[in-house]
């Protein structure tokens, strides 16, 4: 599960919500929606939405997007904030996103290890993914990432 649980939080923290690749269905015979493909062994195959039976890894993911929207809902500067880059390494990304009276800083790392989010500013925060209190520097575990809204 690892760079899906920071590929999430992008997704949902960039204005406008660019999610595709998704069939839901509507029976072999709609025009809309292929045939579920017989061919399993190609990973590039499309394959009908699973409604129920997940697995753990399934049923994580399910939980994670669903928190990430919700947060998503209750901050207009992840729908249609202005994005500003903070700071970049080779793994991490920080930037902010900003509405009028919303502020958030988003860090995301793609790494295998932790690291300090560079540019972010100063201050008391805290990460609305874990409910945890953070202060600058900011350490992002691995494969992972935080939103931050200033206490």
């Amino acid at each position: 599960m690892g760079r899906i649980r920071a590929l999430a939080l992008l997704v949902m923290t960039f204005e406008g919500c660019f999610l595709s690749g998704v069939t839901t269905g509507g029976g072999p015979t709609s025009p809309e929606v292929p045939a579920e493909p017989t061919d399993t062994a190609s990973e590039d195959n499309a394959h009908f939405m699973q409604w129920d039976t997940y697995s753990t890894n399934q049923t994580w993911l399910r939980t994670r997007i669903a928190a990430l929207a919700h947060i998503r809902q209750q901050h207009s500067a992840l729908r249609r904030g202005t994005r500003q880059t903070l700071g970049t390494t080779g793994d991490v990304l920080a930037y902010a996103m900003s509405a009028p009276g919303d502020d958030l800083v988003v860090i995301l790392n793609r790494g295998d290890d932790s690291e300090t989010a560079p540019g972010v500013p100063a201050g008391s925060y805290v990460d609305l993914v874990s409910g945890a209190a953070v202060s600058t520097p900011v350490d992002v575990a691995a494969r992972t990432g935080m939103i931050l809204r200033a206490q």
